[in-house]
C-alpha cells in the first residue's frame, strides 16, 4: 500500500468516525434535555397545584412557566454553543486536511508512514470538542 493510499483510507476512517461523533454530540444535546427538565419542573409543580387555594394554584403555574422557559433558554444557548464549536471542529479538520494534501502532493517532501499516522491521529483529535475548545481559549487570549 502507497503512503497515499494509506492516508486516504485513515482519513475516511477519521470521516466516519467524526460523524457518527457530531450526530451523538447533535442528539445529545437537542430537546432530550429540555423535555427531561420539563417534566421535572411540572411534577415539582403538581405538588403545589395539589393543595386548597387559588394563590397556591396561580403561584405553582407561574413557577411551572418560568422554569419551563428557563429550561428552554438553557437548553437552546447550549445547542447554539455546540453548533459554534462542531463549526470550530470542521475549521480545524478543514486546515489539517490542507496541510496532508499538500505535503502529499508536494515533489520534493518524503512524506514517511509514521508521519502520515501521526498526522491522520492528529486529523482525527482536531475533529473534538477538546480541540475546539483548546483552539478557543487559545484564541481568545
Amino acid at each position: 500500500m502507497s503512503v497515499p493510499d494509506f492516508v486516504y483510507e485513515g482519513i475516511a476512517v477519521k470521516d466516519y468516525e467524526y460523524k457518527r461523533y457530531v450526530d451523538l454530540l447533535r442528539r445529545g444535546t437537542s430537546w432530550s434535555g429540555f423535555g427531561a427538565q420539563t417534566a421535572s419542573i411540572g411534577l415539582n409543580t403538581a405538588g403545589t397545584l395539589t393543595t386548597s387555594g387559588t394563590t397556591k394554584i396561580l403561584s405553582g403555574i407561574a413557577g411551572a412557566i418560568t422554569g419551563t422557559s428557563a429550561a428552554f433558554g438553557k437548553n437552546v444557548l447550549f445547542d447554539q454553543s455546540i453548533t459554534t464549536f462542531i463549526g470550530r471542529m470542521d475549521k480545524l479538520r478543514v486546515e489539517k486536511l490542507s496541510e496532508i494534501q499538500n505535503k502529499l502532493n508536494s515533489k520534493s517532501y518524503r512524506y514517511g508512514y509514521a508521519e502520515a499516522y501521526r498526522d491522520i491521529q492528529d486529523y482525527g483529535h482536531k475533529g473534538s470538542l477538546d480541540a475546539a475548545l483548546t483552539d478557543v481559549a487559545k484564541n481568545n487570549d
